[in-house]
């Protein structure tokens, strides 16, 4: 985690130099045409007496013809500068909040709830995370799949994934089951005892919780 936050800190201040140095040459790119655009205008104004103007100095034009399609703005380059710290401020927040619930080991110690991948809290979707390490521990299944489906850790049933297998090995269209409250009935029938207590020690992990079902598992 350490190293995934040192990777997006470093990203964040090559963006900034990548914005500064950027801002530099678009205002010399832009001081140079209004140059190129005033010993034009003066020469357009030392060639009214003369019945044609004198065609562009090839140089000047080809200065001014700068392609600026692809250049990636300012706005542009902020705009990721903001995500990429956005998502820094994220991980932090989870590392954090994560330490603190490594150490909860009363039951009825308060859990932290971590904020997940796009920075939204469980509260903000009516997500059932439970309060408490008790509370955690005695999980309904269909809250907990919620709750791994919240985090982005919910994986399909084994059964699912066979017959996903199967379709694509026969090259067949085969749909994607979701997780959805319109689904959540019919997905949860598919996983076995086994495949929740993976699931309850995947989130344990992913909150920083210490409680686990699956004996010998990290």
């Amino acid at each position: 985690m350490s190293d995934e936050i040192s990777k997006l800190r470093n990203q964040v201040l090559e963006l900034q130099g990548l914005v500064k140095r950027q801002s530099t040459m678009l205002a010399k790119t832009g001081q140079s045409v209004i140059e190129l655009q005033i010993a034009q205008q003066k020469t357009d104004i030392r060639s009214l007496d003369l019945e044609k103007k004198p065609n562009k100095p090839a140089a000047a034009e080809a200065s001014l013809s700068i392609d600026t399609s692809e250049f990636a703005t300012n706005g542009d380059l902020e705009q990721l500068v903001e995500e990429l710290q956005g998502q820094l401020d994220y991980l932090e927040e989870r590392s954090i909040r994560r330490v603190a619930n490594n150490n909860k080991r009363d039951p009825a110690d308060a859990i932290g709830p971590l904020p997940n991948a796009d920075g939204d809290l469980p509260i903000d979707l009516k997500i059932p995370l439970p309060e408490t390490v008790q509370e955690f521990s005695n999980i309904k299944d269909l809250d907990l799949c919620k709750v791994a489906e919240f985090y982005g850790v919910l994986p399909f049933p084994q059964s699912d994934l066979e017959a996903i297998t199967e379709g694509l090995r026969n090259e067949e269209d085969v749909s994607i089951p979701t997780f959805t409250d319109a689904t959540a009935a019919d997905q949860l029938k598919k996983y076995t005892k086994e495949e929740m207590d993976v699931i309850f020690d995947t989130v344990a992990r992913y909150l920083g919780l210490n409680n686990r079902r699956t004996k010998g598992t990290w």
